[in-house]
């Protein structure tokens, strides 16, 4: 068992680091924004590298989002949201739309108009597309979705505390001092 560990390690886990951290350089390529990181040597064990090498790299700032790799066993590709933090699983940076979760094939191509959908799981943590151009797409207009509705958010939160200032500023004018 010691034996098999060693060479896992020495075998997939170390050399696994060094595919992680080109996907991780290489991400503006991919995409512009540089959220998007392609694992093109397929599915490695890359959670504890990535995170290791964003914040040795100082990157925490540009929020890389998905990551993207071959499925070994189907042939297909998967759009993985990237956990909040190396022991998180189901807690993401931003999960896959809800409009879109637990939808397959079809169903799912049709409704977010990218060809080739295989799924999208109930959690929003993963999908799969048929091809590496569509589960590209799928993360593109994720984040896409994922922006608008934060800035949405955002903005809702803002006019809820001017409407409280306004609120407690209309009040403090109408009471008057006390003498």
């Amino acid at each position: 068992e010691f034996e098999s560990s060693v060479n896992y390690l020495a075998n997939v886990w170390w050399p696994a680091r060094e595919i992680v951290e080109k996907a991780i350089d290489e991400a503006p390529q991919v995409d512009i924004s540089g959220r998007i990181v392609h694992l093109s040597s397929g599915g490695v064990p890359w959670k504890e590298h990535f995170f290791q090498l964003e914040e040795e790299k100082g990157l925490a700032s540009r929020r890389m989002t998905y990551m993207i790799y071959e499925d070994s066993s189907s042939g297909t590709y998967r759009v993985q949201a990237i956990p909040n933090n190396s022991l998180s699983t189901f807690d993401n940076r931003l999960p896959l739309p809800k409009i879109w979760r637990g939808l397959r094939d079809e169903e799912l191509s049709n409704l977010c108009g990218i060809d080739g959908c295989v799924f999208v799981h109930m959690t929003g943590f993963i999908g799969g597309n048929k091809t590496f151009e569509g589960a590209l797409a799928m993360a593109k207009k994720a984040l896409e979705i994922g922006d608008a509705e934060l800035a949405a958010r955002a903005e809702n939160e803002q006019e809820i505390k001017k409407m409280k200032l306004d609120g407690d500023q209309a009040v403090s004018s109408t009471v008057e001092p006390a003498h």
